[in-house]
């Protein structure tokens, strides 16, 4: 019997400027609800100080029919960039730069 392919997946986009330095991250999560916190988490952790300072807008909910749980998310750094971010270190599935969120 084949495996069921998981919805779980983490999606990314930043815009970043130079004068001042400044990236505003926009990261959707899609995973089980322990889990999506867990990536959230280690996401946050990659931008704490004394590297950087983080604003946030954040929106989540369930994914109906599924055991799944989005959170949506976006967040201005001032020093981490793309160029800093060990994404395998945050999460190890399915990730995807999306321009588009």
């Amino acid at each position: 019997m084949a495996k069921k392919k998981s919805m779980a997946e983490v999606r990314w986009a930043v815009s970043s400027e130079d004068n001042p330095e400044h990236h505003d991250w926009s990261l959707l999560i899609i995973n089980e609800s322990r889990r999506a916190r867990k990536i959230w988490g280690s996401f946050v952790k990659h931008m704490q100080p004394p590297m950087d300072e983080i604003r946030e807008r954040r929106t989540h909910g369930r994914i109906r029919g599924t055991r799944l749980e989005y959170i949506f998310t976006s967040c201005t750094t001032y020093h981490t960039g793309p160029h800093n971010i060990n994404w395998r270190g945050i999460y190890s599935g399915e990730l995807t730069e999306d321009k588009k969120l």
